[in-house]
């Protein structure tokens, strides 16, 4: 662990990503941090953030106002006293850095420059930052997730494992179509409306779709289990082949081009947060499938796994105590690199347009393609972007290393 924390570049580069991050509306803000107006004391950047989680409440004459014009008695600005979306129309189109700001007798300073419209970039990259972490790691999460369930069934109980009763399956089948026409088709257009207009909200719809589903396929094997005591022959079992059905799903997925799929989700769905995540999860939880799935067939027919089940462990208690744990090595190198790849997806999609209307690295150097002399527009974004991918990329090779068996 000591040589895996060495405290190298890459490193303090994520801490420092980390940081901004967690404190990005301390960093840069048009709010002060701390302002003395009409003899009271105020937090206008700490407020802004309980505002807005409703735990605050501005007064009528501070509402929506500009903190630079007000006649302030002592003040302490943010280090970037800029919001991201802020206009400054004396420093438009596009200035280099260390452009001013004047307002009164005060001078505010653009030190990485502002865009086309005369937002700071440096705030810009603070946000961005926040975005790219934010969706780098909750898309990863789920991705991880959908990915090591779909690849532990494969590989843990294969072709012939996973056994279930004849009944059961004819249960699942006759009435699934009939459940399914009830629960997604007759409701499609409700899924349709909510995918239009939130993710959440489509995901809630899609829940309950679930739910329902799930519901009507256990009422009608509840309701006609007494079918199994006059037909012995729907007590036998049979397997079902969930490694090849899963390994070929994983296939058809692959073939897709996903560029393609993200024009089309994105230009039947109105774009926002979730649905971005949702996208970059569904890319990229066929590697974790893939790799988890290898893994469990190097150690399923180890001898320890017939010990446990002496014990009277049943298959699901060996899969999620003793299996998955050994197989994750792998997985924790891969994450690094996924989130990498998830930051990299959403700052090309940004480039293209085809993400939301916030700022983030992407959109800055889409902004600079407008004036290729505004080298700062492109410059700073493309560093943050390098860097931040060069430091998951240098993670991943120590976690590569740190796991490797012949060093343990």
């Amino acid at each position: 662990m000591k040589r895996l924390l060495n405290w190298n570049f890459y490193i303090l580069w994520l801490l420092f990503l980390i940081f901004l991050t967690l404190f990005a509306n301390f960093i840069a803000n048009d709010k002060p941090l701390f302002a003395r107006y009409k003899n009271q004391i105020y937090f206008p950047a700490l407020y802004e953030i309980l505002y807005q989680v409703g735990l605050y409440q501005w007064e009528n004459d501070l509402m929506n106002k500009d903190w630079k014009m007000l006649p302030l008695e002592s003040v302490l600005w943010a280090l970037i006293p800029f919001s991201p979306e802020q206009l400054d129309m004396q420093n438009a189109p596009a200035s280099p850095p260390l452009s001013v700001l004047k307002i009164k007798n005060q001078n505010f300073y653009h030190f990485l420059g502002t865009d086309e419209l005369g937002r700071d970039i440096a705030s810009g990259l603070v946000y961005g930052s926040r975005y790219a972490v934010l969706i780098g790691t909750t898309s990863t999460f789920l991705a991880t997730l959908l990915g090591v369930f779909l690849g532990s069934i494969a590989g843990f109980w294969g072709d012939h494992d996973f056994k279930i009763s004849r009944y059961s399956l004819l249960i699942f089948v006759l009435i699934g179509f009939w459940a399914f026409f009830i629960a997604f088709y007759a409701r499609s257009y409700l899924l349709g409306q909510a995918l239009s207009q939130n993710f959440y909200r489509f995901l809630w719809e899609g829940l309950s779709s679930i739910v329902l589903f799930g519901l009507i396929v256990y009422i009608f094997w509840r309701l006609f289990s007494f079918l199994k005591s006059f037909i012995p022959l729907l007590q036998k079992k049979i397997s079902i082949p969930l490694d090849i059905m899963i390994s070929r799903f994983i296939e058809i997925k692959l073939s897709i081009p996903m560029l393609l799929l993200i024009i089309i989700l994105t230009a039947i769905a109105k774009p926002n947060l979730g649905l971005l995540v949702a996208i970059i999860a569904f890319i990229q939880w066929t590697l974790f499938a893939r790799l988890i799935r290898a893994e469990i067939l190097k150690i399923k027919y180890l001898d320890y796994k017939n010990v446990v089940k002496i014990q009277g462990l049943s298959d699901i208690q060996i899969l999620i105590r003793h299996v998955i744990p050994n197989a994750l090595p792998p997985i924790w190198v891969s994450i690094s690199f996924a989130i990498a790849a998830a930051i990299l997806m959403e700052s090309t999609l940004s480039f293209l347009g085809l993400g939301m209307n916030y700022v983030s690295w992407g959109a800055l150097l889409k902004s600079g393609r407008s004036d290729l002399n505004a080298w700062w527009l492109i410059t700073f974004p493309g560093m943050m972007i390098f860097f931040t991918i060069f430091s998951l990329n240098k993670l991943s090779n120590s976690l590569r290393a740190y796991f490797n068996p012949k060093k343990l």
